[in-house]
């Protein structure tokens, strides 16, 4: 062998010691870590001062129980190296369908008038001239003829057959009011 070879050797069984130590060390404060002291640690490894680095080509299963390294589970704070890892992507998360949207409110109704308050009375004729109509609402009594308004509510149309035809404003809705006939 030559020198060379040999270098780099050596070079191998210095970097091989310096990671058992490594190792040794990171052992012993981990188990610290864990068991609250370091003086019950057992050495990973053990190698006899002045011996040369392990010989290649045989091994017993003695020196192959000296080498292993316990697993154990990484303190709060630190992270496991040798720790399984997958590469797969995680799993999809599951999506609940959304519910369908409710069905809008029906439109309300279209705006109507109220009631009418008015009661018919009755009618006044005099020949040429505008027939006049009596209307009666609550205490108060109304003499309109066609195109009058009432209060700036109603407007007096015309009649319509047996009813006056009244044009609620507010909404500009037409209302019917029924005349009665006076006994004659």
């Amino acid at each position: 062998m030559n020198a060379r070879a040999l270098a780099a050797t050596g070079l191998v069984a210095l970097l091989a010691l310096l990671a058992l130590l490594a190792l040794q060390e990171y052992g012993a404060a981990g188990a610290a870590d864990e068991r609250g002291s370091g003086d019950d640690v057992v050495p990973v490894a053990t190698i006899a001062p002045g011996s040369a680095a392990a010989p290649t080509g045989t091994r017993t299963a003695q020196a192959d129980s000296q080498f292993e390294i316990p697993r154990r589970n990484a303190g709060p704070g630190k992270r496991d190296v040798f720790a399984p890892h997958s590469w797969a992507p995680p799993p999809r998360p599951v999506v609940k369908p959304k519910p369908a949207p409710a069905a809008p409110p029906p439109p309300p109704p279209p705006p109507s008038a109220p009631a009418l308050t008015l009661v018919f009375l009755g009618q006044l004729q005099v020949a040429g001239e505008a027939t006049v109509y009596y209307l009666a609402q609550g205490d108060r009594v109304h003499a309109v003829s066609v195109g009058d308004t009432i209060d700036d509510v109603y407007r007096v149309l015309a009649p319509e057959g047996r009813a006056l035809a009244l044009l609620y404003l507010p909404l500009n809705i037409k209302q019917l009011l029924p005349m009665r006939q006076s006994p004659s």
